[in-house]
């Protein structure tokens, strides 16, 4: 999974730093999987080869250049994809607050 602290302190601001995307857009918004073209998510993986399936794209989890940001996951999300990234984020931020949990150690999926 990906650090609730890369979610934070790195995704966040990249989507906040990009003028095709906000950080009140939902996850459909930044990643239309009915479209052939790469969202935002698909992108940083756009080119690099899986080493799952050894296929040209890879997931985020599997960017080399996020490695030091991905770790075994505690906390799995499922049909969240209609929410704002923003209020992902910052609620597994806050509940990593509230059960005193380190967000650089605390991995999601």
């Amino acid at each position: 999974g990906l650090s609730i602290h890369y979610l934070k302190y790195i995704l966040l601001p990249e989507i906040n730093n990009n003028p095709k995307y906000e950080i009140n857009d939902n996850i459909y918004e930044l990643e239309d999987l009915n479209s052939d073209e790469c969202g935002f998510i698909r992108k940083k993986g756009k080119g690099i080869t899986c080493p799952r399936d050894g296929e040209s794209g890879t997931a985020l989890v599997d960017c080399p250049l996020i490695a030091k940001y991905v770790g075994p996951a505690s906390i799995m999300l499922s049909y969240s994809w209609g929410y704002k990234i923003k209020d992902i984020v910052e609620t597994l931020y806050d509940f990593c607050l509230l059960k005193k949990l380190d967000p650089k150690k605390t991995y999601a999926w």
